[in-house]
């Protein structure tokens, strides 16, 4: 018989979920199959599968350690290519805030949010070595949970990226993104003198093979409704300031859809091509950054955040090519 003590990581999530992440080599019949007999307890009596865990709660497992074996096979905490531990840039950890199941980062632009590749090393790999450094988390550990970034930024793009660092911390953040009523807003500096503040609703499609998107005022097959807010900060003849209100987190929303508008990024590469960004842009990548979020009302564990408002400067580069542009 084995025990597992169910860690602050692993609260908030169902017990035949867990058990179906440990167990990660057999079927949820076997589970099932186990609650029924008994084979399987939770904190000493019988457990369906629906009851949702909390920190401390414990199960028991009456199985041989030849079944145990059989169908519990975790997985390293960190990968075996040695690249992504030493490779850790404590530059990169940039912390806005922390608690106990939250970490927000300032990202820097040129670094990848999550892997786009098994070789790519990104921020997530970053915060899981900086959890680690602390102590928070450690290879080879019994829990189910592994902490992650839950939004996510183009490489080139900078700002804040919201990371779970719990499963509850996670399920919040992954709830109010997905509602979308977590507000973002973004700092850009544009080509062209804006007219005026913008609330527009278009349809972006995306051409995955050339990684690029296009927008359409009109709806097209395969097209995604795109919402985004502009307000004009200040502008002179060439280029504008603008705060943009994220309000649909589609890919390259914001660099295609301001392109589309008229006022492509300085500095992208992708969709102001026809145009010179200069050697301030072409150093930070396109003038681009996730600098604000402000949380929604909020109830219960995470209620401490409720209208609580995060912000970061905008970095140096971006603060030198918004001169360069006389702003």
């Amino acid at each position: 018989m084995q025990k597992i003590t169910i860690a602050n990581e692993d609260a908030g999530q169902r017990l035949d979920r867990y058990l179906s992440r440990y167990f990660n080599q057999a079927g949820s019949a076997f589970i099932y199959k186990m609650l029924r007999k008994k084979n399987i307890t939770l904190n000493g009596g019988k457990a369906k599968g629906p009851e949702k865990l909390a920190a401390g709660d414990e199960i028991s497992l009456f199985l041989s350690d030849e079944t145990i074996f059989k169908f519990h096979r975790p997985e390293a905490l960190f990968s075996t290519d040695r690249s992504v531990p030493t490779a850790f840039c404590p530059e990169h950890i940039r912390v806005v805030y922390e608690d106990r199941d939250l970490l927000f980062l300032d990202k820097p632009s040129g670094i990848l949010s999550q892997k786009a590749k098994p070789q790519d090393v990104s921020l997530n790999e970053e915060m899981l070595c900086y959890l680690h450094e602390k102590g928070e988390i450690s290879e080879g550990n019994e829990t189910i949970f592994r902490p992650s970034v839950c939004n996510r930024l183009d490489r080139n793009t900078s700002g804040i990226v919201l990371c779970g660092k719990t499963l509850s911390g996670s399920q919040f953040l992954s709830e109010i993104l997905r509602d979308r009523s977590l507000h973002k807003y973004y700092l850009c500096l544009t080509y062209g003198k804006a007219e005026h503040d913008f609330d527009r609703e278009d349809f972006l499609l995306k051409d995955s093979k050339n990684n690029k998107v296009q927008i359409f005022s009109e709806p097209r097959p395969e097209a995604k409704k795109i919402h985004t807010r502009g307000r004009v900060l200040g502008c002179n003849a060439d280029y504008s300031e603008w705060e943009l209100e994220l309000l649909t987190g589609k890919s390259h929303q914001l660099r295609a859809h301001m392109a589309y508008l008229g006022y492509p990024l300085v500095g992208d590469p992708k969709y102001a091509a026809n145009k010179t960004a200069g050697k301030a842009g072409k150093t930070f990548g396109q003038a681009l950054v996730a600098y604000r979020v402000v949380f929604p009302e909020v109830s219960g564990d995470f209620s401490y955040l409720s209208r609580k408002e995060f912000r970061i400067e905008p970095p140096v580069a971006y603060q030198k090519i918004r001169k360069d542009c006389h702003l």
